[in-house]
């Protein structure tokens, strides 16, 4: 039977910006290294696009996504005070620079 691992929405591009608008993986998928492979298709597909550079949104509190955005290159730019609800808490603004560049440390 089909299984969802992870709901997604596809990135928007923005001239040559690419914004992720999300990526969700179920708990239970979570740490397996979908989320990896997921992020490392969006890019793949970013630098098709002719994206230069790419972006997101993530909570603060979300230690686990940022973690791997940071080990797949994002770095925060920015921080949104109060964007999120249910609880309320901020967004970190990521970016990333040159999809096409995969970062060194993309294992995991």
């Amino acid at each position: 039977p089909y299984t969802t691992i992870a709901p997604t929405k596809l990135p928007a591009l923005v001239f040559d910006e690419i914004h992720i608008n999300n990526i969700a993986l179920r708990p239970q998928y979570r740490g397996l290294g979908y989320g990896t492979a997921l992020l490392l298709h969006v890019l793949a597909e970013a630098q098709r696009l002719g994206a230069r550079r790419a972006t997101l949104e993530v909570r603060a509190g979300n230690i686990g996504a940022r973690r791997l955005y940071e080990r797949l290159g994002f770095y925060i730019a920015g921080t949104r005070r109060n964007y999120y609800t249910n609880p309320v808490e901020d967004a970190l603004i990521l970016w990333r620079d040159d999809p096409s560049n995969p970062p060194k440390t993309a294992s995991g």
